[in-house]
């Protein structure tokens, strides 16, 4: 089964009208200290990782020019192992490692230009069996397990602009629906979340008209119909990341030029649940930054990670509380970016590659969350 149509818009919220603040660099006590550094270097580049955690273990998958692998570790650093894959099969980029419980894995991405997953396990001993979307070219950014299905988001090529789709899958990896959507200048679906049974999905937007590029937020039901749609933004260019529940807000990270700076800031919302906002931040630290990821500490603080200069070869962390106010922020050298973090009770954990330039492969950075 098959959904496409263009969707409305039901409400534009630019910036004018919004609550929103700029937050540039100020004095504050530091709130992150490095504490450990940990690389996965088989002897080739890997460039491409995606990690997910499973308790006290860190997964991470990762592609080089000739295979796959699988490493993992705790969050002490005090245990390596690292899988090659059998049988390798060449083309596939790797965007969300995604845990199933017990030692089942999901990973999606593209193979060779399309939309593409496969089931793993933690031990990668069974290989890699993809599926793919062979209509059109395109590629998943996220999934989730819900309701005995997966979920998967992303864009594809149409004609001559792209859309957003989401994939509804069975158990066996098999497409049982899909929803196909946007305007007619480009867009895609970057992230889905689940909050107390509800879907809602994330994705980017040219078509919208606030600026060059707007944040789109909407709920979605199990069979794969939107509504309650909002776009965010401002004047200038929005990349919207990443959404995340906490104590009944949802809060969206990403990019944004639309605070009178031509370079890239980090940029958060804070929405109600009806997605309406609560509140708008822009964070800058005299560069070109962003939020790609996102996570709740136990103290109730969201930790951030992304790149850190134009050439985007430099880490990025930082620390905000759940009502905006900027704790820290950090740039480190020596990785191309920062990716994906984990927030444990005293420690960040942050997946970036790193560059010794002899080759590019995924690398564990621990910070220590300071009282």
């Amino acid at each position: 089964m098959m959904k496409r149509g263009i969707a409305a818009l039901l409400l534009v919220l630019g910036v004018a009208g919004m609550e929103s603040c700029r937050e540039d660099p100020v004095d504050i006590v530091p709130k992150i200290e490095y504490n450990d550094f940990h690389g996965f270097s088989q002897g080739e580049e890997q460039p491409l990782s995606t990690m997910c955690t499973i308790n006290d273990q860190v997964y991470i998958f990762s592609q080089s020019a000739s295979n796959y692998y699988l490493h993992a570790t705790d969050i002490g650093f005090t245990s390596f192992r690292s899988h090659e894959y059998p049988f390798p099969l060449p083309g596939f980029l790797p965007e969300k490692l995604l845990s199933l419980g017990g030692d089942k894995l999901f990973l999606a991405g593209s193979k060779d230009g399309h939309p593409a997953w496969s089931f793993t396990d933690t031990t990668a001993g069974n290989g890699l069996f993809f599926r793919t979307y062979a209509e059109n070219k395109g590629k998943v950014y996220d999934a989730l397990e819900f309701n005995n299905h997966l979920y998967l988001c992303g864009e594809l090529q149409q004609d001559t602009d792209r859309q957003a789709v989401v994939f509804k899958v069975n158990p066996n990896g098999y497409i049982v629906d899909t929803l196909i959507f946007g305007t007619d200048q480009n867009d895609g679906a970057v992230d889905l979340m689940e909050d107390n049974g509800k879907l809602y999905l994330l994705c980017y937007s040219y078509g919208k008209g606030i600026g060059d590029r707007d944040a789109w937020v909407m709920e979605l039901s199990e069979n794969l119909e939107t509504s309650n749609q909002r776009v965010y933004g401002g004047t200038g260019y929005e990349q919207p990341e990443m959404l995340l529940a906490f104590q009944n807000v949802i809060y969206v990270c990403g990019h944004t030029t639309s605070f009178n700076d031509p370079m890239h800031d980090a940029w958060f919302l804070c929405l109600e649940k009806d997605l309406s906002l609560r509140w708008e931040k822009n964070v800058n630290n005299n560069g070109h930054e962003g939020a790609d990821y996102m996570d709740i500490t136990p103290e109730g603080n969201i930790a951030w990670c992304s790149y850190g200069d134009m050439s985007i070869n430099r880490g990025y962390l930082g620390l905000i509380s759940a009502e905006g106010a900027v704790l820290d922020q950090k740039k480190f050298d020596g990785y191309v970016r920062f990716t994906q973090l984990k927030a444990y009770s005293k420690y960040v954990i942050a997946l970036g590659p790193r560059n010794d330039d002899k080759e590019v492969y995924p690398a564990l950075h621990r910070y220590t969350l300071l009282p």
